[in-house]
C-alpha cells in the first residue's frame, strides 16, 4: 500500500449514479469520503459500481459536469486486491 501511494496513486471506490444531474461514474476517495472525482476518461472495464481501485490523476480546468465531483483525467488505474 505505501509503495502505491509513494508512486502517486490514491485509493478510491468507483460509484455509479443514474440520478438526474449526477455524473454517471465518480471515484470516491477512500481516505476522505467528502471528496469525489469525475474521471473524464474512465475506461469501460472500470465502470463497475463498488470497484475498489488505485488511481493516479491530474485535475482538469474545465467546468464540472456534476456538482458533487471534481473533473480529472486518469493517468493510471488498477484494481486493488
Amino acid at each position: 500500500m505505501d509503495s502505491m501511494m509513494k508512486a502517486g496513486y490514491s485509493e478510491g471506490i468507483i460509484v455509479y449514479s443514474n440520478k438526474q444531474g449526477d455524473c454517471a461514474y465518480t471515484i470516491l476517495m477512500e481516505r476522505d469520503a467528502s471528496l469525489m472525482y469525475d474521471p473524464q476518461n474512465l475506461d469501460p472495464q472500470f465502470q463497475k459500481n463498488g470497484l475498489i481501485v488505485w488511481f493516479a490523476f491530474q485535475p482538469l480546468r474545465i467546468p464540472n459536469r456534476c456538482e458533487k465531483a471534481i473533473p480529472v483525467n486518469i493517468s493510471a488505474i488498477k484494481v486493488r486486491e
